[in-house]
């Protein structure tokens, strides 16, 4: 009993961690995204590692035609070369993470407040429903999330410290974050609020902070100067003309009162008449301490990044998926957290009773994400069985027809290479889910037909080679034909 009272922090901590572990790797085999995008992503740092090569460049951004840095590459070559053969260690290190945030946003409440805040922070993350699910779908804009606490934790240690060294972390945090997707471009209005609240008069923290970002920025400042440009004739192409061909912006009444409510609810409470309430609490309670001066630079800090992103976001034109939003979603649980603190502070019984609705809330809400599987492992997996089967001894070429079912052609061509079965030179298969490319040569169709094309794969045809070699080609040296 003594241990217990002399260690309950550190205990509640662990087990915090542990909840949160359970809800992330929960049904993992069936929650694993694999699609397109991952499997793309995920063989050109399989091939970076095979050609002991570096990534350059990044994927093409959905916005406009630019390119993104290559860091995502990086990261996932680093987290592939672990166990190479371990097709899904990319997805469950990404798991791993997303428990590490739980963590970080205890150590953010600590900061901020005090051990109360810390494990609040940490009991809204663990359960909310937003960072479960994107816990296991690998892609750029859910590893932003990530991304977006550390620069959070770095500027309230720069503000704590004054050390340089938090500088030049949070410059070399923003610059990589905006590299990995540009959702975080937002997350650049940490740099006037870190400026404005503990900058003044302090050139070295400024020179590190730029050498940071800068240092990041190399691999593309490469790029555009052999590229004539590229990527900042895409910009101007966007501002002066893209943008107006995407989705459009929504008015400040739909905005404030229905968008906002909605993806909050999603991050913490699963319930949008909750999230109603924790954001009127949150404006009420951040109004009244200012007032009286009684705001701590902290709060006042995270709370003028958060009005930013915020005003910023509504004038922002194209697609609105709820992933492209993990960066705030660090500020809406510490925000929801701090919320209940200072309810807790003022009346306990009513914090517990609303911190109860709120893990409820998200429970409900994560037991129909547990519901949804969206992993094609299993699928793929028989397609392989079916290949070594027939053509025993053999290493394949996957092509694509017209490029109408990618999404399985490269996500075969994933198992396939993490199996050791690809070859440029193998036998070439020809994945299609028209029922017109069905021919004598074809062994296999439900819903997709899988077709031996060696002998019927004619130059200039419809078949689109979708080996690991000719991804990596497409990604990464396209630029160079």
């Amino acid at each position: 009993m003594n241990f217990l009272k002399k260690h309950w922090y550190p205990l509640t901590v662990f087990l915090i961690l542990l909840v949160a572990g359970i809800f992330r790797f929960y049904h993992f085999p069936n929650r694993c995204g694999l699609a397109y995008d991952q499997a793309r992503d995920v063989l050109v740092g399989r091939e970076a590692l095979r050609q002991g090569k570096i990534p350059l460049v990044g994927p093409f951004t959905s916005a406009a035609n630019v390119v993104y840095g290559p860091q995502w590459f990086w990261v996932l070559a680093s987290f592939i070369a672990l166990k190479p053969d371990f097709i899904f260690l990319p997805w469950f290190i990404l798991g791993v993470l997303y428990v590490v945030i739980v963590w970080l946003m205890i150590k953010i409440g600590e900061m901020v407040g005090d051990r109360e805040l810390g494990l609040l922070a940490g009991l809204v993350t663990a359960f909310s429903p937003m960072q479960i699910w994107q816990s296991l779908s690998l892609t750029t804009p859910n590893f932003v999330a990530l991304m977006s606490v550390l620069a959070m934790i770095t500027m309230l240690k720069y503000f704590k410290t004054k050390n340089p060294l938090f500088a030049f972390l949070l410059g070399t945090i923003l610059a990589a974050s905006v590299n990995i997707h540009l959702q975080a471009v937002g997350l650049l209005f940490l740099i006037p609020v870190t400026i404005f609240f503990g900058w003044k008069h302090r050139l070295r923290a400024i020179l590190l902070f730029s050498f940071g970002f800068l240092l990041q920025l190399i691999p593309l400042i490469i790029f555009e100067l052999k590229m004539g440009f590229y990527n900042f004739q895409g910009v101007i192409g966007y501002l002066t003309y893209g943008q107006y061909q995407a989705e459009g912006q929504t008015s400040w009444l739909v905005y404030i009162f229905s968008s906002w409510p909605k993806l909050w609810a999603k991050v913490v409470g699963g319930e949008v008449r909750l999230a109603y309430f924790q954001i009127a609490g949150v404006i009420f309670l951040f109004v009244r301490l200012a007032l009286k001066k009684r705001l701590p630079k902290t709060i006042l800090a995270l709370g003028m990044s958060f009005l930013l992103i915020f005003i910023s976001l509504r004038f922002y034109r194209g697609a609105k998926f709820e992933s492209y939003y993990a960066f705030v979603n660090p500020f809406i649980l510490f925000f929801s957290a701090w919320f209940i603190w200072r309810v807790y502070q003022w009346q306990k019984a009513v914090a517990f009773l609303f911190l109860l609705l709120l893990l409820t809330g998200s429970l409900r809400l994560n037991s129909d994400y547990y519901q949804v599987e969206k992993n094609s492992y299993p699928l793929l997996k028989n397609w392989q069985e079916i290949l070594v089967n027939r053509f025993p001894g053999q290493k394949f070429a996957v092509y694509d027809d017209r490029f109408q079912s990618q999404d399985k052609t490269v996500s075969l061509a994933l198992v396939l290479a993490a199996g050791g079965l690809i070859d440029d030179d193998g036998v070439k298969i020809g994945i299609s889910r028209d029922p017109g490319a069905i021919s004598d040569k074809t062994f296999y169709y439900q819903g997709y037909s899988l077709t031996e094309i060696t002998t019927i794969k004619k130059e200039g045809d419809n078949w689109a080679f979708l080996n690991p070699s000719e991804i990596w080609q497409a990604t990464q040296e396209w630029y160079d034909k």
